[in-house]
């Protein structure tokens, strides 16, 4: 959930109004968009694989 907080204000600051359309600073801002999407995105399948562990052996302690 942290990192949902963190992603999201992330994403503000470089949408802020100007900071995309500041000339050089935009490759930059694109730039650091995509691997932030990239970071979080990978997080977020650690996370559903880890929950998905969890419940698939705690199936199996119930059979």
């Amino acid at each position: 959930m942290a990192f949902m907080v963190l992603f999201i204000s992330a994403w503000e600051q470089l949408l802020r109004p100007g900071v995309l359309h500041l000339g050089p600073q935009h490759g930059l801002a694109f730039y650091a968009l995509v691997h932030i999407t990239r970071f979080f995105a990978s997080m977020a399948e650690t996370t559903d694989l880890i929950y998905l562990s969890e419940s698939e052996s705690h199936y199996h302690h119930e059979d």
